[in-house]
């Protein structure tokens, strides 16, 4: 029966979300879904940003991300956001992972997306403080 279905071609594509483009970005900025004048707007955005820089996907991960996983820096390359993975849906960091390595993404203000993330996060760890 398996072997049917893989011939009809069921099975042999892999599922994934198309990206945000530069265009649909802006549109998000502009229809004000993401900005700082709302509660609602500053929440979209730290939510679209972490998504977008960090690779976080699902509930669980944003749920359990601590401000302690964030750095902001900057050394002889300049200013920068930090992020370091504690747990994620394929990392739980049991035995079995012990030799896996958690994320550790560290993007440069070089790039606008970068630039606004790290504004986000400026505002949101002081409101935490």
């Amino acid at each position: 029966m398996n072997l049917n279905l893989i011939v009809l071609g069921y099975g042999m594509t892999t599922k994934q979300a198309d990206p945000i483009s530069q265009e649909q970005e802006m549109m998000l900025w502009e229809k004000e879904v993401v900005g700082y004048d709302s509660s609602a707007a500053l929440l979209n955005g730290v939510f679209f940003y972490n998504c977008k820089l960090f690779g976080l996907r699902g509930r669980d991960e944003h749920h359990s991300l601590d401000a302690s996983q964030i750095n902001i820096g900057t050394d002889d390359k300049g200013k920068y956001i930090q992020f370091i993975e504690t747990n994620s849906k394929t990392f739980k960091g049991g035995l079995k992972q012990k030799n896996v390595e958690n994320k550790n993404i560290k993007h440069y203000t070089m790039r606008a997306a970068t630039r606004i993330c790290l504004s986000y996060t400026s505002s949101t760890l002081d409101i935490l403080k």
